[in-house]
């Protein structure tokens, strides 16, 4: 019996290692605190980040939030996309942060924040997110894109615009903490909002998809093409999977043989 106990109290303790490592980050610099070389006017790429069809590099700002020395500006122009590298990997299910910092667009139509996501043999993206002018001045809408919908709204009129002409991390910044947990499996994601240094929202998830073929996460991006588009600053961005690798899985097998073996010539 204590060698069974033994067994058992190992073998919770080997599951507890595991979950403690199930969470695997995926961005690296994240943070935006390493840059490239930058012009005269603080601009050019993060470090482990790339552009698509790049005229006006990011800026190089100071963070929205107070453990943040650097933040990014993407103002409209910059790229077809700003988007992190990504480490080995697909997963279907993973969880996804950032701060941000976005201007009135002016419209319900014109855009100040883009954000996609693409799964693998998927041209089209899959998860695309936008803010809006809400009915008032000021504050935004956040929307998904849905195929069939178009636009949906998923808060409305909630999150207040920020001016970065004074700089993030300046005077009457509003910056938000926005989570994305997303299932491509199921189909559906949740999402959380609020200002930094307050609670957070959850609305009920959504399944509003561009596409959703089940296939595992290929990339991210931060978008600023479309015209009447404005500025937006971003910080701390991270991307977390949330299930256990195989690799794990595989590792928990072999501990459990082992510790089986090694219980046998206990007991004989």
């Amino acid at each position: 019996m204590k060698a069974i106990t033994a067994i058992l109290t190992t073998l919770l303790l080997f599951v507890a290692g595991l979950s403690a490592q199930a969470q695997v980050q995926m961005i690296t610099n994240g943070g935006l605190e390493n840059w490239g070389t930058l012009d005269a006017q603080n601009r050019g790429t993060p470090t482990n980040w790339s552009t698509l069809s790049s005229t006006i590099a990011p800026t190089r700002v100071a963070g929205l939030v107070s453990t943040s020395t650097y933040a990014a500006v993407i103002p409209y122009g910059t790229s077809d996309t700003l988007a992190p590298g990504l480490s080995a990997g697909n997963p279907k299910q993973f969880q996804f942060d950032f701060v941000f910092a976005a201007t009135d667009p002016g419209s319900t139509s014109n855009r100040s924040l883009n954000f996609n996501f693409n799964q693998t043999s998927g041209a089209t993206p899959s998860l695309n997110f936008r803010a809006v002018q809400g009915s008032t001045a000021g504050l935004l809408n956040l929307q998904a894109y849905s195929v069939t919908l178009g636009w949906k709204d998923i808060a409305v009129g909630l999150l207040a615009s920020t001016d970065l002409t004074v700089g993030a991390g300046g005077a009457g910044l509003n910056a938000y903490n926005l989570s994305l947990a997303v299932d491509f499996a199921a189909g559906s994601y949740t999402l959380s909002y609020g200002l930094v240094g307050s609670s957070m929202s959850t609305p009920t998830a959504f399944s509003y998809f561009q596409l959703n073929n089940g296939n595992g996460l290929a990339s991210v991006g931060f978008l600023n093409n479309v015209i009447n588009s404005t500025s937006y600053a971003i910080d701390n961005v991270s991307l977390l999977t949330v299930v256990p690798e195989p690799q794990s899985l595989a590792l928990l097998a072999f501990g459990l043989a082992t510790l089986l073996r090694g219980s046998r010539r206990k007991l004989g």
